[in-house]
Order: structure tokens, then sequence, then C-alpha cells
């Protein structure tokens, strides 16, 4: 099976704000013998975003906290960008604002 195939799937039914078949992809990834989440961050990405749509804004600041300790020196733009949204959620907005100015654009893949 193809991991990076149902990520990228995933990621396109989420934000096409297909989450019933965003949640059926996961699956398919989940099912893959001897898989570790952890040994995935961009899966992991995906998730916390998958649950940051769901609502479960808890769910997904864990991941994505989990996700930027586990980058030594580039963190993920998208973990930021939804991190912050969350933050807006919690009324935090000066902490969004702050986490947005940190991304250096510099290091940002188009």
């Amino acid at each position: 099976m193809n991991i990076s195939y149902y990520n990228n799937l995933t990621y396109d039914f989420i934000l096409t704000g297909r989450l019933e078949e965003a949640f059926n992809a996961l699956e398919e990834i989940f099912n893959e013998r001897d898989f570790d989440i952890h040994k995935h961050l961009s899966i992991m990405d995906t998730i916390a975003t998958f649950e940051f749509y769901k609502g479960n804004f808890e769910k997904s600041q864990k991941l994505f906290e989990e996700i930027i300790s586990a980058q030594s020196k580039n963190k993920p733009v998208t973990c930021l960008y939804f991190f912050s949204q969350i933050y807006i959620k919690n009324g935090n907005t000066i902490e969004a604002i702050n986490l947005l100015k940190n991304i250096d654009m510099s290091k940002v893949e188009y």
C-alpha cells in the first residue's frame, strides 16, 4: 500500500469538507501492518488537521505540539498555521499572531 497516496488523499478530503471519506482513507493507513504513526510526521500532521476540522481542538493541539517538538530545525508551516488557529479559537489572538510572525518564510517550500 502507498501510505503517501492515502495521506494526500485524506488531506484532500479534509480540505474539501469530506470528513467521512477522510476517515475512511485514514483507516486504510492504519490497517497497514506494523504501522507506527510516530515514524510518519506527515500523517500525524494530517490526523491533527483532521481533528481540527472535526472540532477536537485539544487533541489537534497535542498532535501539533508533538510534531513541532520532533522537528529540531524547521517547524512545519501547516502545524504552525493550524496551531495559531487553535489559539484564535481559544481567544488567544496575540499568541497566534506571535506564532505566525515566527514562521521563517525563507524555509517554506512551494
